[in-house]
Parts: C-alpha cells; sequence; structure tokens
C-alpha cells in the first residue's frame, strides 16, 4: 500500500532510531528600531512555527538505508510527517505506567472555553486531579482542507476538578481556528512538519555501521 501524507507517528517517527530531537519555537517578530528613551520597537512577522532538528543513533547500515529510505520519500514537494517532543511526551504528572496515565489514556479530553485573550483556555474531560504544569503540551486539529494541526507548550498549568476540568494558559496565541468542543491531544502531542531542503545528513558509513543521519525540520500549517 503506498504512503499517505502526511506520514503518521507509527510510519516515520516513530520507528526512527532517534538520539536527539530539538523542539524549539523561535519568536516571530522583527526590530524596527529603538525609541529616545531606549523601547525596543517591535512587530510581528506572522505565525510562531515549531523548528528542530532530528539526529539517529549509530546503527546496522541496513537499518541506516532504510532510514534514508524514508527521508528521501519526503524530500519530494508537499511530502510532510508528524512529529513530537520525544523528552515530553505526556504530562509531567502523568508518567508512562502510572494509574494517572492509564485514565488519562482512556480519557476523550476536548476544549470547553477559549478566552478573549486567545491564551486562556479550559480542558474538560480530563482525570479529576490531574495536574497540568507549565512546559507540558497538548495538540489538536483544526479547520479543513486542509485539515491543520496545533501544537502549544503550557505556560501556566492546572488541577483538573472533580469533574475533569482545569484552566491552563498556552505560551503562544492559540491557533486561528481553535474552538470549543475540538478534541485535544495531551499524550504524544504533534504537529505536521517538513524537512528543510538542503538539511539532510545521510551519516558516515564504517565497516558494518553508519552514524551521523540527521535532518532539520520545520512545522508547516499547510
Amino acid at each position: 500500500m503506498a504512503l499517505a501524507f502526511p506520514l503518521a507517528v507509527a510510519d516515520f517517527f516513530g520507528g526512527l532510531r532517534v538520539k536527539s530531537c530539538s523542539f524549539h519555537l523561535p519568536p516571530s517578530v522583527a526590530g524596527s528600531g529603538v525609541t529616545g528613551a531606549g523601547e525596543i520597537l517591535t512587530a510581528n512577522r506572522g505565525q510562531r512555527l515549531w523548528q528542530g532538528t532530528i539526529g539517529l543513533r549509530k546503527c546496522r547500515f541496513d537499518e541506516g538505508e532504510a532510514a534514508m529510505g524514508l527521508i528521501d520519500t519526503l524530500g519530494e514537494a508537499g511530502r510532510s510527517f508528524f512529529v513530537y517532543n520525544i523528552m515530553k511526551p505526556r504530562p509531567a504528572k502523568a508518567p508512562l505506567g502510572s494509574a494517572m496515565d492509564t485514565a488519562l489514556q482512556a480519557a476523550t479530553v476536548t476544549i470547553k472555553t477559549i478566552a478573549s485573550n486567545n491564551r486562556d483556555l479550559e480542558l474538560q474531560g480530563l482525570p479529576g486531579g490531574l495536574e497540568l504544569i507549565p512546559g507540558d503540551c497538548l495538540g489538536f486539529a483544526y479547520g479543513e482542507a486542509p485539515t491543520r494541526y496545533a501544537l502549544h507548550r503550557l505556560a501556566r498549568g492546572g488541577i483538573a476538578s472533580g469533574g475533569g476540568v482545569a484552566a491552563v494558559e498556552a505560551s503562544s496565541f492559540l491557533r486561528d481556528g481553535a474552538e470549543a468542543g475540538l478534541e485535544v491531544r495531551l499524550i504524544r502531542p504533534f504537529c505536521k512538519a517538513v524537512i528543510v531542503p538542503g538539511s539532510v545528513q545521510s551519516g558516515t558509513a564504517s565497516g558494518v555501521f553508519v552514524e551521523g543521519i540527521a535532518f532539520n525540520w520545520r512545522q508547516t500549517l499547510r
């Protein structure tokens, strides 16, 4: 069966032997001068997009070639994949294998409300007592034709009430199209990304091993 793009986590990123994976949300502002009082004048330049670098572990040559086969496939225009932060795959207070993790996996979490500042929001459907803390991530799909994928890091957390509601604040503005009722991912929340052209390093082979395979990626909203 032909590959479908964006490549699901299970079809690409989840199968890579990742050694390092950086996640960075650079500011989207430009400086436009300094006032006489020393104030730096800035202006927004557009959407803030996640970006980073993925580096693979030293592996057998045939394993490296298998990875490169998929990486090469993503070198065509318009081809994308889903990626998540391997250092932050779930809320810190719901570690893998814990009772809270089990409860969260069984839960259906949705956006309840979004405040007018477009950063504060309430989540519902959470396991009661789950604490979300700054640095935890959430993701959701929104829009159609195409469906887009938002990934946000929390600047302020909250504790879910007995009814499963928690108020939190995202560190960046929610994407246009975010609305109440959208389902939220808290376990391996991902964004849609493309490989940055010219960034692929195919690694160096030594005997039956290869190391140094790496590439840069950038979030795409298309």
